[in-house]
């Protein structure tokens, strides 16, 4: 099983030159830019698109502080993903191929993003995670060992 992980694309994904025979791509988040989402749709969209149409079986998305569209379109952004067989994971889990794979887009604080939680709801969203659980992907660092 390959996995190729990117993430903090930022817009610039089309730039990536696509590795052959990959089982599983994760995106950890960043996909976009623009707090403002009317600005942010547009390159949302594009990123989506470009992820669907990759010649790799199974896609995995979680958010970032930058994905306006994915913070506040929410249910609407979830069933998007789905119409595109994207698998979106927001402090969920999913088990592609027996490797079972838990995502959060969820970051501490720093400025006014989306995403963002202080260090102490965080370790709440962290306890969550399932002991059974092979990877775990998430938009930031881990503060603690499991």
């Amino acid at each position: 099983m390959k996995i190729w992980h990117i993430g903090d694309t930022h817009s610039y994904h089309r730039l990536l030159t696509v590795p052959e025979g990959i089982d599983i791509v994760i995106h950890s988040g960043d996909f976009s830019n623009y707090k403002d989402v009317y600005k942010n749709e547009p390159e949302a969209k594009d990123f989506l698109n470009w992820y669907a149409c990759l010649p790799i079986k199974h896609k995995i998305l979680i958010g970032g502080n930058h994905d306006a569209l994915a913070a506040l379109w929410n249910t609407k952004f979830k069933e998007l993903c789905i119409d595109l067989n994207i698998i979106y994971l927001e402090n969920s889990s999913v088990n592609v191929e027996g490797i079972k794979i838990w995502g959060s887009p969820y970051s501490p604080n720093f400025g006014n993003w989306f995403f963002m939680k202080s260090r102490h709801k965080l370790d709440e969203v962290w306890k969550t995670i399932p002991l059974d659980v092979d990877v775990v992907v998430t938009h930031t660092r881990l503060q603690k060992v499991f």
